[in-house]
């Protein structure tokens, strides 16, 4: 990744971040246990982020994956706002399944693996989040039912993304904001 893509993603991620603690309810309103919790996650998302940037721009794409697993196989919290902890671990595993696929010796049994695990998240998530990082993970599984021959699943995933993105630009240029 290259350093402008870097500070675009970042700032991405923080911009999500800052919106999320706002839109969630608030960080005033929340508890001390949960501020804490929520901020400790982020904070553990922004020193994987770095670390993965270092391992990418050293031309080690399989390390930056790593980091990104294991953050994302750390316990987090369950008093962490659950908006935030989704839209968080949302990015890190769009980011980490973008690594695994760029592998250009990525066998099946990955492609699946990564596949299974976007499944996984989408599902644990019980209700679909219309943010951005959900959009771009469905965004990749279309790419990879794409990839498996799965056309009409390839086809409802990009456009269920499609949909999440319409709905947050008309979002924002309901609230007078302008459409990037």
């Amino acid at each position: 990744m290259n350093a402008s893509r870097t500070r675009r993603w970042r700032g991405l991620l923080a911009a999500a971040v800052c919106l999320a603690l706002v839109g969630a309810g608030g960080m005033a309103v929340q508890s001390s246990k949960r501020r804490a919790a929520t901020v400790g996650i982020a904070q553990l998302v922004e020193v994987a982020e770095a670390q993965a940037d270092v391992h990418e721009r050293a031309g080690r794409p399989d390390e930056a994956a790593r980091v990104l697993d294991d953050a994302l196989r750390a316990p987090w919290p369950k008093t962490a706002d659950r908006d935030v902890a989704i839209a968080l671990r949302s990015a890190l595993l769009g980011r980490w399944a973008r690594l695994r696929l760029d592998d250009p010796n990525l066998s099946d049994d990955e492609r699946n693996r990564v596949r299974d695990r976007i499944v996984a998240h989408l599902d644990d998530a019980s209700e679909l989040h219309e943010d951005a990082f959900t959009a771009r993970l469905l965004a990749i599984l279309g790419e990879i039912y794409e990839a498996e021959g799965r056309d009409d699943e390839a086809l409802a995933a990009y456009e269920r993304a499609l949909e999440i993105n319409r709905t947050l630009l008309e979002r924002l240029l309901e609230e007078g904001g302008d459409a990037p």
